[in-house]
């Protein structure tokens, strides 16, 4: 099938443009998550490293009448207008000066409010495949402002496509999630992602971190005062990731500002990580401002071992309904964080 397309300005695309386009957008880990005070704009500095790992949400684009808008078809937690998918749409069609004319298909895996990053990834697939649709017509810089337009992880997922420069499926970040330093993944590893059951609201989080910090019960980390924290943790922090996993317990680059907070709020957390190191995570985080949390072990084999382990020693320690609402995840680390085909 062939379109021809103006914009508003008369800006014609190729006859032979392709019309449709599909996207696997992965799931990410934060591996050490420091979190700095709020800024004036209400955004928190942070610095850690963001890791993209193989949970995917597929998302399916078709260029369709010019007169028909944005439509997403999918299973949401919110109103379409209001998913990251159709604002990404949006924005983009904007800076571009064309009326919006796409269909969207998204099948979700990726658990929603879990710290895995999924409405970003699927913004930043959005921005990718509608650029490749309209022959990328904006510069990579170009969709990298949009998406922190939308998200502030979202830049993360674009710098990583499958269609760029080099492999980006691990980065060094800091700023508010935008300033991104990209790193070898550590692809030799396995990832246990153990989700238990509930969303946490990031919102919700950020404003629980500030109260539980003004108790008194932690301090603001390391990077509050730091001008440039990306430029002060990389290095230490790239040592200790691509060492032997067993000592990223130690370096305190790799806590978790949440973790903390989020341990005395949910109990099941402890029983959690317990359980994780008893199968023989050598490293165990909540990832971003939860819910999820993972396991780090030597191998994709021994995260799937783990995973049959734990899931029978959780029969002995909780009530049907809370083991009904856990999923567990053996996944791979990934050089890239979005594959379009």
């Amino acid at each position: 099938m062939l379109l021809t397309l103006t914009n508003e300005t008369g800006q014609g695309y190729s006859a032979d443009m392709k019309v449709s386009c599909k996207a696997k957008a992965a799931a990410k880990i934060n591996i050490g998550l420091q979190v700095g005070r709020p800024n004036v704009d209400g955004y928190h500095t942070i610095a850690g490293i963001m890791q993209a790992v193989s949970l995917f949400d597929f998302l399916q684009f078709s260029l369709v009448d010019e007169s028909s808008g944005i439509l997403v078809y999918g299973r949401f937690d919110c109103p379409m207008v209001e998913t990251t998918i159709y604002r990404a749409a949006d924005q983009f069609y904007k800076a571009i000066d064309t009326d919006p004319h796409v269909r969207i298909e998204v099948e979700k895996n990726i658990p929603v409010k879990a710290g895995l990053g999924g409405g970003s990834s699927d913004a930043g697939a959005t921005l990718l495949c509608l650029n490749y649709l309209y022959e990328n017509i904006l510069s990579e810089d170009q969709l990298l402002a949009l998406a922190k337009s939308v998200g502030a992880d979202v830049p993360f997922f674009v710098k990583g496509s499958s269609r760029g420069d080099g492999f980006s499926g691990a980065c060094v970040v800091g700023g508010i999630g935008d300033v991104l330093e990209p790193i070898a993944s550590r692809t030799d590893l396995g990832i246990l992602l153990v989700y238990p059951g509930f969303g946490i609201s990031t919102a919700w989080a950020y404003k629980n971190l500030d109260m539980y910090r003004a108790s008194g019960k932690v301090d603001f980390g390391s990077i509050v005062n730091l001008p440039n924290p990306i430029a002060n943790l990389a290095s230490s922090i790239v040592d200790t990731y691509q060492g032997n996993i067993c000592n990223w317990k130690h370096d305190p680059s790799f806590k978790n500002s949440f973790q903390a907070m989020l341990e005395d709020e949910f109990p099941i957390y402890g029983i959690l990580e317990n359980g994780l190191k008893q199968e023989g995570a050598e490293f165990v985080s909540i990832s971003g401002s939860g819910s999820c949390m993972y396991g780090v072990f030597p191998s994709i084999s021994s995260a799937e071992h783990a995973k049959a382990e734990l899931l029978a020693s959780l029969k002995s320690n909780l009530n049907e309904n809370t083991l009904q609402s856990i999923s567990l995840f053996a996944k791979r680390p990934l050089e890239r964080s979005i594959y379009l085909e």
